[in-house]
């Protein structure tokens, strides 16, 4: 599914309201900042920050950005290239003691097998002994 490129028009809070039509007064030249500032009970000094914040929103949001995806940060791209060999050297790790159980298994086998075929010869008698003149 695409992207949507619009962006409908913002709800705005009444109790913001004030603000957003008083400050688009002053920035349309209807209003200085004294009288925005007055208007709204705010000092001229923290009226015109609150101003200035909102024009730098506006021109962030208004200035020419290179398309597509934004490229990733170096440290992020290092950390994931290094993730990726990790669990790729983790993969090949497990394998290999998988394999080596495997085999420490099947030699476990033999080893219990020759030593049980041992020990039922052991507990019999003897074939290699010659047989006696008596026998």
């Amino acid at each position: 599914m695409a992207k949507k490129s619009y962006t409908p028009l913002p709800g705005i809070d009444p109790e913001v309201a004030a603000r957003y039509r008083t400050v688009l007064e002053v920035l349309a030249g209807a209003l200085t900042v004294s009288e925005g500032a007055r208007r709204l009970g705010l000092s001229r000094n923290h009226f015109q920050s609150l101003m200035h914040r909102a024009m730098g929103s506006m021109v962030d949001e208004l200035t020419p950005r290179a398309g597509g995806r934004p490229a990733t940060p170096e440290r992020e791209r290092t950390l994931r290239e290094q993730n990726e060999r990790l669990l790729a050297e983790n993969q090949r790790l497990r394998q290999r003691v998988e394999t080596t159980d495997h085999i420490l298994s099947v030699a476990s086998g033999l080893l219990k097998g020759r030593l049980a075929h041992r020990t039922s010869h052991e507990s019999g008698a003897r074939r290699d002994k010659k047989p006696t003149e008596d026998e």
